[in-house]
């Protein structure tokens, strides 16, 4: 996977707002100088360890789950959305990378939604069965519109009646994902009893 930069005259990869016209053709290298103008010193350092893990989960496969802001925060998040646009939104969608929803939906946020963060425990039923939790730190993937639109309608056939407690929740998941086995491994503790 590669993120592209643009070209300078001699046709060599330049540093994004750089000074050097023939700049290295390191993605870190154009991220960071970019990041360093709109994000604080933690958000840099997050987005250019983020890009390099991205890049190398298509290398050795690995599917990416985000654990908390430490690996990757909102802002670092935005920071990439700006500077990659629809080409992050689409190699999260493709690698499979789950992380908090707040963290996900600066991915898509500017996407005129044709990729779609997904509350992999919807927020509904957040909302219904553990009530005061933060939906927006739950787990979500990211989505094409079509894979969203699909899903979202096969756990409303799935749910529609029935439904009356987190374990019949979680039976509806295990049917409607099971495609998806690192779905429900994101979810699950949320249904373990305590």
């Amino acid at each position: 996977m590669r993120f592209h930069s643009g070209q300078n005259p001699s046709g060599q990869e330049a540093i994004v707002g750089g000074q050097n016209p023939n700049g290295p053709d390191s993605a870190i290298v154009q991220a960071a100088v970019s990041f360093t103008q709109i994000c604080s010193g933690v958000a840099v350092t997050q987005a250019a360890k983020f890009v390099q893990r991205l890049k190398k989960a298509f290398v050795v496969p690995e599917k990416i789950v985000l654990n908390g802001v430490d690996d990757l925060g909102e802002e670092a998040a935005e920071a990439l959305a700006k500077q990659y646009g629809i080409e992050i939104a689409d190699a999260l969608m493709k690698n499979g990378t789950i992380g908090p929803y707040s963290v996900m939906k600066k991915f898509t946020d500017k996407m005129g939604g044709a990729y779609q963060a997904h509350h992999i425990y919807e927020q509904a039923k957040i909302k219904r069965f553990m009530p005061g939790a933060d939906p927006d730190k739950f787990p979500a993937v990211i989505l094409t519109k079509e894979q969203h639109e699909e899903i979202t309608r096969n756990l409303a056939k799935k749910t529609r009646d029935g439904i009356r407690t987190a374990e019949d929740q979680w039976a509806a998941y295990k049917e409607v994902y099971k495609d998806h086995p690192d779905w429900l491994e994101a979810i699950r503790p949320y249904f373990e009893k305590k």
